[in-house]
């Protein structure tokens, strides 16, 4: 669904947020350094630096404006089976 550049963004900010199990797939095009992190100890970070969750929301909500720019209906479509994938309502 998209790309990251050298330095750019988070990958699979939405999908701690809303606590899906699921998680995303992502693939790496070239040589990546990258650093992984469980739900617990992201969410004990952002509680602690509010600036970086700022960011990841930044880059979240930018990444969605992206996308529904590209292809609104494709996006659109996607809703439902993403609803499904496991994201519950409650505290995060």
């Amino acid at each position: 669904m998209g790309h990251a550049v050298p330095g750019d963004g988070v990958a699979g900010g939405l999908a701690v947020l809303v606590r899906d199990d699921h998680g995303i797939e992502a693939v790496a095009e070239t040589d990546t350094v990258v650093l992984e992190l469980d739900r617990d100890t992201l969410l004990e970070i952002l509680e602690d630096e509010f600036w970086i969750l700022h960011r990841v929301l930044q880059e979240t909500c930018r990444e969605i404006l992206v996308l529904l720019a590209r292809s609104p209906a494709e996006f659109a479509a996607d809703l439902p089976r993403r609803a499904a994938s496991g994201a519950r309502d409650g505290p995060v």
